[in-house]
């Protein structure tokens, strides 16, 4: 996943205005080292490549042709289908039958809406309306769950869910400290905020319990595989078990951005490098690089064999996929005006959507 791309990129304009990055502690809060490297020295990857593939009805068709019964061609030989238009859309989620996304509307018009995988007419059924900053959000066990933002009008948070089955009548879980990104697990959620990293119970907490302090710096994005929490800042990768969180450096990173697991290992992307990259869950002596030379590397999600990720250049951008061990180019899935600002990025077994903030669509592509 990832934060949306749009509030990172905003709380970072902020965060140098304001000079915060000048008094960043940078001994990471005291939190000890699993693995200390310079990601500069990880390995090189295999060049970008637009791989061969089947022939497709798109091939040799501009951009926005018909294909397929509902989609457009992207002008490079992909069929994308728009599933929805929608202002503003950022993280994402889907499962057997929806896709789901959050919307940054203006202040009090922000929602939470769904299309069925295979289309709804480019018409989505609203979930949540009236929300005042509708931004990450998680799906487990028939429950979606979301954040707003500032919600007091000071960079305050609140957390809301919605049953995914039967009507949605909103409900608070907790408010407080504005939550950069949110997981589900069993039976807590945790949140990835400013200096600190929280847990709260899925039912609803008056306060959530700090478990890892990393002061000055965001938890931008965090992920959960079994019991071991991942998560990045602006100095690394961290992980510790939820049962009894003491967290360890995974690997250091200058700003990793996007961030998935699969259990073995962690993936991130860097937005100054134009890479993806991974190392072992328990620590690397160098991270082994997937992709390089991107434009705006952000949003990155897995499913244990492949590697999706998207650039977001500011202009026609891609979303790729590269086999997870890395054995074979990263090549393009999908490319066009319809991938300028691939915020969020999920996965299902046939195809991989996104979310785009500057074109405004919610769209998938096969896989």
């Amino acid at each position: 996943m990832s934060a949306s791309c749009l509030r990172r990129l905003i709380s970072i304009a902020l965060a140098l205005a304001a000079g915060c990055y000048a008094t960043v502690d940078q001994t990471d809060g005291g939190v000890p080292d699993a693995q200390r490297v310079d990601a500069r020295t990880a390995d090189a990857a295999p060049a970008l490549v637009d791989a061969p593939r089947p022939p497709t009805e798109c091939d040799g068709q501009p951009a926005g042709a018909r294909c397929e019964v509902d989609g457009e061609c992207d002008g490079s030989g992909h069929c994308i289908h728009i599933l929805a238009e929608s202002e503003l859309p950022e993280d994402i989620a889907v499962d057997e039958r929806y896709v789901y996304w959050t919307n940054g509307r203006p202040p009090a018009e922000s929602q939470v809406q769904r299309c069925a995988i295979d289309g709804c007419a480019r018409a989505p059924e609203l979930i949540a309306n009236g929300q005042i900053w509708a931004t990450r959000l998680d799906l487990r066990d028939r429950e979606l769950v979301w954040t707003n933002w500032n919600v007091d009008g000071r960079g305050g948070g609140e957390v809301l869910s919605c049953p995914t089955e039967g009507p949605c009548t909103p409900r608070s879980l907790l408010t407080g400290p504005l939550a950069q990104d949110l997981v589900l697990g069993s039976d807590t959620m945790f949140l990835g905020g400013m200096d600190v990293l929280r847990s709260c119970a899925r039912t609803g907490c008056a306060t959530a319990s700090a478990i890892a302090r990393h002061d000055g710096l965001y938890s931008w994005h965090v992920a959960l595989t079994g019991t071991t929490l991942v998560w990045v800042t602006d100095q690394g990768v961290f992980a510790c078990e939820t049962t009894s969180c003491s967290p360890r450096r995974i690997v250091e990173v200058y700003r990793p951005n996007g961030l998935a697991t699969d259990g073995a290992f962690v993936y991130w992307t860097e937005w100054e490098a134009g890479a993806v990259r991974r190392c072992a869950i328990s620590g690397c002596a160098a991270p082994q690089t997937l992709a390089v030379g991107l434009v705006g590397a952000m949003p990155v999600v897995t499913d244990g064999r492949d590697v999706y990720f998207a650039t977001l250049p500011m202009g026609d951008g891609e979303v790729y996929t590269v086999p997870a061990d890395g054995s074979a180019p990263a090549r393009v899935v999908a490319t066009g005006p319809r991938v300028f600002s691939a915020g969020s990025l999920a996965l299902d077994a046939r195809n991989v959507y996104w979310t785009d903030f500057n074109s405004n669509v919610v769209a998938r592509a096969a896989r």
